[in-house]
């Protein structure tokens, strides 16, 4: 659940515009730690679909069970530079997810 909720807040930074409606969110196939992310994102009177799949280096209770090892959205893989920023400077900012929270829903929860 951590790791889901971690993987949300990347939607969010590789969107920086708009309201996001998070689609469903599932285990990668093939990925042990991972988790993809179907969302809509509205910006004006535009809705674009959108997938962020982000992969952890640990497990439930892993040491590492929030570190990012890749993420990958429809601009492909992360590089090693943009993952350090996006945990550095996006991932370890307390006010974070209070930003992201007032544009982002949920399944079955009303756009904000």
């Amino acid at each position: 659940m951590a790791q889901t909720r971690l993987c949300r807040l990347v939607v969010a930074a590789a969107e920086p515009e708009g309201r996001i409606r998070i689609v469903d969110e599932t285990p990668i196939t093939g990925v042990r730690h991972g988790v993809a992310i179907r969302y809509t994102v509205e910006i004006g009177s535009r809705i674009r679909p959108g997938e962020v799949r982000c992969a952890f280096e640990g497990g439930l209770l892993g040491r590492n069970r929030l570190r990012l090892a890749a993420v990958e959205t429809r601009e492909g893989l992360y590089p090693d530079s943009r993952l350090y920023i996006l945990e550095r400077f996006w991932l370890a900012d307390p006010e974070t997810p209070d930003r992201v929270g007032q544009r982002l829903s949920l399944p079955g929860e009303q756009a904000p």
